[in-house]
This record gives structure tokens, C-alpha cells and sequence, in this order.
């Protein structure tokens, strides 16, 4: 058993291998992003679920 298998690593612990600030997702998740930058302030409107559920889907089949 190794930690790599869990996805750790001794100096990352549980953090991702990438640094997220260097990984820039396609233009079909800009809605996806965007409201994932609005969701703490959507969270204290109770309208989260009802606002997502509007996003488009990303279509990921590709």
C-alpha cells in the first residue's frame, strides 16, 4: 500500500497534484465557473438548488 494510491503524497497530504490557479477549464464551463465564484453569496438566498439547475450542461460524453 502507498500513499499514491490514495492520490496523497508526503508533501501535498490530501491537495491536488495541480495548483489550480494553472489549469484554465474550455469556454463551455464559463457559466459553471462563474457561478461557482457566486455560490457562497447564493447560498444565504436558499435559491441554490433552483440556480444551478438553470446551469447548461457541459456536455462531457467527448
Amino acid at each position: 500500500m502507498h500513499l499514491s494510491d490514495y492520490g496523497l503524497s508526503r508533501e501535498r497530504g490530501f491537495l491536488s497534484a495541480f495548483e489550480i490557479d494553472e489549469i484554465t477549464l474550455p469556454s463551455r464551463f464559463d457559466a459553471i465557473v462563474e457561478a461557482a465564484e457566486k455560490l457562497s453569496g447564493l447560498i444565504t438566498s436558499g435559491r441554490v438548488r433552483d440556480w444551478l439547475e438553470r446551469l447548461p450542461d457541459p456536455d462531457l460524453k467527448d
